[in-house]
């Protein structure tokens, strides 16, 4: 007894899933053996399960190779009629052309050829369309004849029951699937100064299986059945003050008495623009985004579901189909943000407190009043109280930086190098309203007792002491040029030199020296300059310098 299956029910996870098959049996009183169909190759053979009502017992289940090929043959067949039948109707065109054709023959009655040469044209439609007909009735068959091939590939589940009295009933069977998978999609739309950020979170769904999945109970789940549950292990850290690899070498900026200071480089990157009026020819609706289906979200123990409702198909082997999960209203304070020493352009930054972040780091697609601006990766920092959130650049404010003084003198008498460093930095408003700013630069951080950083006009800012960072906030009224002036003092022993790193480039030993000088002349351990090449020890930390 051979029994269909389709598909009922679906747990989806973010790799694999669980299906659930239902099929209608008629059982006779005492032993059967039944052959379930719908099983995939790609289907997980230990995870089958099978459910029957009371009253039917599974004595043994097994798994089958489908070895009746009959449907496939005659398909095959059905195929091959159709080419000869079309290939007889070509020859018959054929021989409708040769027949036609006059100029050899003579003593012909004008009026027959008349006549057929009138006819020909309709028994060549005729003929066409016989032609037209069969094709496609070829292509119907042959897509039959290759669905029929992956439904005789697909394995059998072989079941062997018995029943306590003859009836029929509904049973259901499942296992987990591992050509399916869903992944969220992210949108993130701003859609104005007084609104709150909405986050629009939906569903990618794609299944490989052989067949197309048509069904009103689908559930997805957050978590993932394949991946490792084990808890990581700790190591041992270790510290000492030999590095466990070659200490990398860079080229600081540097400052002192030992090299001139780098020359600066302004790079600015302009891009073009190019804007065109739309001329409304009719005055159109106002448009809403379409209302979505309701999903049940429930938290489960270690994921989270979202029971989807309706009928709903998602195709075999396509890009995946879309299902909208949640939308969150993440409330936020907009401001204009500044970083004078890294760009000449600023950003429409939106300000979210850690408590109202509904999710960990995501990536999304960007609205910006209903635009399109591009994809956005979003990593808070939950350490902090908020965070800085950037929406895009804004052309219509713009940033410079300039250096007004570098200057340096020598105390003689405390043996010690000042030198004056002053910026000023100008921000140019071309918005239509006023907007609130938040300007943020930095001062160098000494880590070494000997060299002193003093700061002399910060124009009000707030410095932070630990990092450097300094912080201006104000409001950026239409067309105003603001001005913030940023000076400070380096002090350090005459005679030596001082190296200045960013962060993202600052090597393992903060005294390396710069890669143009002769590495032999400098402690690799503590960057003491050496008296010569030919000393062993390092006069300063003890190091081995030759083997």
């Amino acid at each position: 007894m051979s029994v269909q299956t389709t598909i009922s029910k679906v747990q989806l996870y973010r790799s694999g899933a669980v299906v659930t098959r239902t099929g209608l049996l008629s059982l006779p009183a005492g032993p059967s053996e039944v052959t379930i169909e719908g099983l995939t190759r790609s289907a997980q053979a230990d995870s089958l399960r099978l459910a029957f009502p009371a009253g039917v017992l599974l004595e043994d289940v097994r798994i089958i190779e489908n070895e009746d090929q009959t449907a496939t043959e005659q398909l095959a067949q059905e195929i091959d009629r159709l080419d000869r039948r079309i290939e007889s109707l070509q020859t018959e065109m054929d021989l409708l052309r040769q027949n036609g054709d006059f100029t050899h023959r003579s003593a012909m009655d004008p009026n027959v050829i008349q006549d057929y040469l009138s006819a020909l044209p309709d028994r060549f439609d005729q003929l066409f369309l016989k032609i037209q007909a069969c094709q496609d009735e070829k292509k119907q068959l042959q897509k039959k004849y290759y669905e029929q091939q992956q439904q005789d590939a697909r394995p059998l589940v072989q079941a062997s029951l018995y029943a306590d009295e003859a009836f029929e009933c509904r049973f259901t069977f499942s296992y987990r699937e591992a050509l399916a998978s869903w992944d969220p999609v992210y949108e993130l739309h701003f859609d104005g100064e007084t609104e709150p950020l909405t986050i629009r979170q939906r569903a990618r769904l794609v299944q490989q299986t052989p067949e197309d999945w048509t069904l009103e109970d689908l559930t997805l789940f957050t978590g993932n059945p394949s991946a490792s549950n084990e808890i990581p292990a700790l190591t041992k850290l270790e510290i000492s003050f030999a590095p466990p690899y070659p200490v990398p070498r860079y080229e600081p900026v540097m400052y002192g008495m030992a090299a001139p200071m780098s020359a600066r480089h302004d790079r600015k990157a302009r891009m073009k623009h190019t804007s065109a009026d739309m001329d409304s020819t009719a005055e159109l609706p106002e448009l809403f985004d379409a209302e979505t289906a309701p999903v049940e979200e429930q938290a489960q123990d270690t994921m989270t579901s979202f029971a989807l409702s309706g009928m709903r198909t998602i195709p075999s082997g396509s890009d995946g189909s879309l299902a909208d999960l949640k939308t969150y209203l993440v409330p936020a304070s907009y401001q204009i943000t500044a970083v004078p020493a890294k760009s000449s352009t600023a950003w429409l930054t939106a300000r979210i407190k850690g408590s109202d972040w509904p999710l960990q780091q995501i990536t999304a697609a960007l609205y910006l009043r209903g635009v399109y601006g591009g994809k956005v990766s979003i990593t808070p920092n939950m350490t902090e109280e908020d965070f800085l959130l950037s929406l895009g650049r804004d052309e219509r404010v713009q940033v410079r930086r300039d250096q007004q003084m570098d200057r340096k003198q020598d105390q003689l008498l405390k043996k010690r190098t000042v030198q004056h460093l002053s910026f000023e930095i100008r921000i140019l408003s071309q918005l239509p309203q006023a907007a609130a700013l938040e300007i943020l630069d930095r001062i160098p951080v000494s880590n070494n007792n000997d060299i002193q950083v003093e700061p002399i006009d910060l124009s009000g800012a707030t410095l932070q002491a630990e990092t450097g960072k300094v912080t201006w906030k104000a409001t950026l009224d239409p067309g105003q040029t603001l001005i913030r002036t940023l000076s400070y003092d380096l002090t350090w022993p005459r005679g030596r030199q001082i190296y200045q790193y960013n962060n993202d480039t600052k090597p393992s030993s903060p005294f390396d020296p710069p890669m143009n000088a002769d590495s032999s002349r400098f402690c690799p351990e503590c960057g003491f300059q050496l008296p010569d090449a030919s000393v062993t020890f390092c006069p300063r930390c003890g190091n081995v310098l030759h083997s």
